[in-house]
C-alpha cells in the first residue's frame, strides 16, 4: 500500500505511489516529487497521505527527511501524514 492519497470524507483516491517500495526514505522523496509537481492541480481540502512502510531489521543510521517546502506544501493543501509501519 505504500503511499496513498485521499480526500479524508469521501475516500476518494487521488494518487497511488510507490507501489513496490516499502522504504521510508525513498517514499518521503517519491512523495516530495509528488507534491511539487501536483500542489497546482489540486484544492485545498482535507486529505490523508498515508504511508506503507516497513522499518529496517538492521538500521545503519541516516534515514529519510522531509523537506520544508513539502510539509507547507502539504500544509497548504490540508494534507494529514499518516505513517503506517507493516512488519518486515
Amino acid at each position: 500500500m505504500p503511499i496513498n492519497i485521499y480526500e479524508s470524507e469521501t475516500v476518494k483516491e487521488l494518487a497511488y505511489l510507490a507501489e513496490d517500495d516499502w522504504g521510508l526514505p525513498s517514499q518521503l522523496y517519491i512523495l516530495e516529487e509528488w507534491l511539487a509537481q501536483n500542489e497546482k492541480f489540486i484544492k485545498s481540502g482535507d486529505y490523508v497521505a498515508d504511508i506503507g512502510f516497513i522499518a529496517d531489521n538492521e538500521p545503519g543510521g541516516g534515514g529519510g527527511s522531509f523537506s520544508c517546502k513539502a510539509m507547507k506544501i502539504a500544509s497548504d493543501l490540508g494534507i494529514h501524514l499518516f505513517f503506517s509501519e507493516y512488519p518486515g
